[in-house]
């Protein structure tokens, strides 16, 4: 039998064992919050048809592919050390474009990540470009819907194809101009994600693009933290009451005030973690509703193409929703928060114009009236002619009152850096990397001095040089003469002779003899009788 202190060892051993393995069982949870895969945020902005290089990183050694057929057309990818890949090319799609990536990583574990670049449409290229905006009309599942593609062909001819549709119930019918119009009655509530390509007939010249389709749910809104609620002219959640927290704070309301963003979680940078989406987004981004993203380039909140709900994460490689956290068990009508780590009351649905503030639906008090919205920063109600007249790529400026195009270079000194976090050029410590490092000191054996030389040293003398003698004057070569040619003797005159002359001629005719007649003296022509 155990003795008495030798149990009490192991009972103290266990004791200090537990806090380790729940330690460890917390961070086999978090691996996938950190981001595996990492992007320059001024990297991901290209221009249809000039060359781009996109430089991925990864956190650990892993192997990159594309995961299906809806690739960065016009893009390749390739490897250049262990954590280091690069997608360059000529950009063939315009607009946003999102696509997966399969990651094998070091003991053949896979997984699946998800990125998204823009390309700016090109004015000094002729190709077909798309007049219909990414983002198409919302509808409600269970109606029939019709979906045409506008395309700007500079008057050629053209022909229209999907590539891909994340919902099968959409097919495509090919329409006497060669354009295509999607029909179907979509029958899940989430995201469609339609790619199109516009190919012209007598060149290789090709535009893809994809589109978007918001499929709702009858009588169903937004999920907004608590204390935010959903603003459907603005496109994300504001803040229902108190003062408007800054960027990287939240407005709690159990303490109804701002508390800063936990940084227990890993994510990359200018990234958070935020406890109630149960992901990283971006610091300088509005709070969305739950399976929803901020997107800076379209200035609004735009759908993510899963639906999970609270404490589960959705894995692109098994399809599906997958819990958050597999040792975080709360009882029925509580979720695990990762603020407070505790359980908390399990937020509800509200309808449209309400919000949750910890306990039950409350009315939204910043109500305005008709042809007006309330602006956040302002705290007040503005015309909704103000802003949403930009285009995609651009925002709006309060302080000039009109749109200016989203910086995409950011450029910075020598010794600074972009920061999304704070929107500004940061001083860094650069890190020299050491790329000959020195070899360790070998010890070897101690060389026998050298006898001292006496000091002084007698001055070393060089003996001079003996004199050339001078080179003998050589004789000076007689002068060469050539002899003179001798005289050509004179040839003789040519004399032709002198032709014979011609004897001349008569200078006088010989009279003719007179013919004889009537008068003359010679024969006459005998008369003739008459008869």
């Amino acid at each position: 039998m155990l003795s008495f202190r030798k149990l009490c060892v192991m009972l103290l051993a266990v004791i200090m064992v537990i806090p380790y393995l729940a330690k460890a069982n917390d961070r086999l949870d978090d691996e996938w919050v950190s981001n595996l895969l990492e992007v320059r945020e001024e990297d991901r902005f290209l221009t249809y048809g000039e060359y781009a290089e996109v430089e991925i990183t990864a956190t650990e050694n892993v192997e990159l592919s594309f995961h299906d057929e809806v690739i960065p057309f016009g893009l390749e990818i390739e490897k250049v050390d262990a954590r280091t890949f690069v997608l360059y090319g000529r950009s063939e799609f315009s607009g946003k474009f999102c696509f997966l990536l399969d990651v094998r990583k070091r003991f053949g574990e896979m997984t699946t990540e998800r990125l998204c670049l823009y390309s700016e449409d090109n004015e000094y290229i002729a190709y077909p470009q798309y007049v219909s905006e990414r983002f198409l009309d919302p509808v409600t599942s269970g109606n029939f819907l019709s979906l045409n593609f506008n395309v700007d062909t500079y008057d050629k001819a053209v022909v229209q194809t999907l590539i891909a549709s994340s919902d099968n119930s959409l097919y495509e019918t090919n329409n006497y101009d060669g354009m295509i119009t999607v029909t179907g009655t979509p029958s899940q509530t989430g995201l469609v994600e339609l790619v199109v390509q516009t190919r012209e007939v007598d060149s290789e010249v090709s535009t893809y693009k994809q589109f978007v389709l918001e499929v709702k749910q009858a009588n169903v809104s937004y999920e907004c933290a608590p204390g935010y609620y959903w603003d459907d002219y603005l496109q994300y959640c504001v803040q229902a009451e108190g003062r408007t927290c800054g960027i990287g704070t939240w407005y709690d309301v159990e303490t109804n005030s701002c508390r800063a963003y936990s940084t227990v979680r890993s994510c990359g940078i200018g990234a958070y973690w935020d406890h109630w989406l149960n992901r990283c987004v971006i610091s300088t981004g509005h709070r969305c509703p739950i399976n929803y993203e901020w997107d800076g380039y379209y200035s609004r909140c735009v759908r993510l193409p899963y639906t999970c709900s609270y404490n589960y994460r959705y894995s692109y490689t098994l399809r599906q929703c997958v819990p958050l956290y597999r040792n975080r068990t709360c009882s029925i009508g509580m979720t695990w928060n990762s603020f407070y780590l505790r359980c908390v009351p399990r937020h509800r649905i509200c309808r449209i114009g309400e919000y949750w503030n910890g306990r039950s639906c409350y009315r939204n008090a910043r109500v305005c009236s008709g042809g007006r919205y309330y602006d956040p920063y302002r705290s007040r109600c503005l015309p909704r002619t103000t802003i949403r007249t930009c285009r995609p790529g651009s925002v709006w400026d309060y302080s000039s009152g009109r749109c200016t195009v989203r910086v995409i270079n950011r450029t910075c000194r020598s010794g600074s850096r972009w920061s999304t976090r704070t929107g500004r050029c940061e001083v860094y410590a650069r890190r020299r990397v050491d790329r000959y490092p020195q070899r360790p000191h070998r010890p070897r054996a101690d060389r026998p001095r050298r006898p001292r030389q006496p000091q002084p040293m007698p001055p070393r003398t060089r003996p001079d040089r003996p004199t050339r003698p001078t080179p003998p004057t050589r004789p000076t070569p007689p002068p060469r003469t050539r002899p003179d040619r001798p005289t050509r003797p004179t040839p003789p005159p040519r004399t032709r002779p002198d032709r014979p002359s011609r004897p001349s001629r008569p200078s006088t005719r010989p009279s003719r003899p007179n013919r004889g007649g009537n008068s003359g003296g010679g024969p006459s022509r005998p008369r003739r009788r008459r008869g």
